[in-house]
């Protein structure tokens, strides 16, 4: 397992984009061995980061004709990919 990276305290948005920037090498090797360890989901920094989550309940027939939308679109482009 990696030790958590520590980041400096950047004075403006500029500084942190450059910081990203120099040493995105190092936070792509991090990514690399997080997959490996099976560390990596949906929302993971987030929750790390103590950033509140909102969550709105939808009724399923609000989201039903999307959900059915997104199937439809990917079983058309899986089709154009010779994956019949």
């Amino acid at each position: 397992m990696i030790e958590k990276r520590i980041l400096p305290d950047f004075k403006n948005e500029a500084e942190e984009a450059k910081w990203w920037f120099d040493h995105q090498d190092e936070v792509f090797e991090d990514f690399e061995k997080a997959a490996a360890e099976g560390r990596l989901g949906c929302g993971t920094a987030a929750r790390l980061g103590g950033i509140p989550t909102t969550t709105t309940p939808l009724d399923s027939d609000d989201i039903t004709p999307g959900r059915n939308a997104g199937i439809l679109r990917f079983a058309q482009n899986d089709n154009k990919n010779g994956s019949e």
